[in-house]
């Protein structure tokens, strides 16, 4: 007798208690893929088309994100629909529930920072992630910076445009151009000191 698939709320619960567990820093960070600075990020792809396909298939819904499938466009939504049977498979619905509550967890944890004024979010390893373009804390002055290689910047800002997503004013691209962890830290360093020092960096 086959055992019942686990529901996806509770395989994305499982995710929210490892995020917890691993107790996330109070910056939006992405696990930067290492590439060439001359190939744009493959596991930035892999992560969009799970965002993608997690809109589609998935109900109800942990994050809700309206411009997951116009980034990853119309050819790739249309392959995701395409492989519905494939998208139940025991790993990828794991794999999307992880995907899903990463994102959900990170803009809860923003959203209730923002009243304790906050207003940077540093996204390291941006990839195609879509926050800076549906912010909705724009109004009262949340900046978004996006630090990512350069090459999966100039892809995102293709895929941006073919999608007709537009750029917001609030929205920086910081180049991250060093493998190393100083590097890194430098990428985030060099963006808090453009803004207020009343303003915090990153979360907190």
């Amino acid at each position: 007798m086959c055992r019942k698939a686990p529901a996806f709320r509770h395989l994305a619960d499982k995710s929210f208690e490892i995020l917890r567990l691993l107790s996330i820093p109070c910056v939006k960070a992405r696990a930067i893929s290492y590439m060439r600075q001359t190939i744009a990020s493959r596991t930035a792809d892999r992560v969009a088309l799970g965002r993608a396909a997690h809109q589609i298939f998935d109900e109800p819904k942990v994050f809700e994100d309206p411009l997951a499938l116009r980034i990853v466009g119309a050819e790739a939504s249309a392959v995701l629909r395409a492989g519905a049977d494939e998208a139940q498979e025991p790993a990828k619905r794991s794999r999307r529930a992880f995907f899903a509550a990463r994102g959900r967890y990170a803009e809860d944890e923003l959203a209730a920072s923002v009243p304790r004024g906050v207003r940077q979010c540093v996204i390291l390893g941006a990839g195609l992630d879509t926050f800076a373009y549906r912010n909705p804390f724009s109004g009262i002055g949340l900046r978004v910076f996006e630090v990512d290689h350069p090459a999966t910047q100039a892809w995102k800002r293709e895929r941006l445009q073919r999608g007709g997503i537009a750029i917001p004013s609030g929205l920086s691209f910081v180049p991250e151009i060093s493998r190393s962890n100083r590097s890194r830290r430098n990428s985030a360093e060099a963006v808090s000191m453009r803004v207020s020092p009343a303003s915090s960096p990153g979360w907190g």
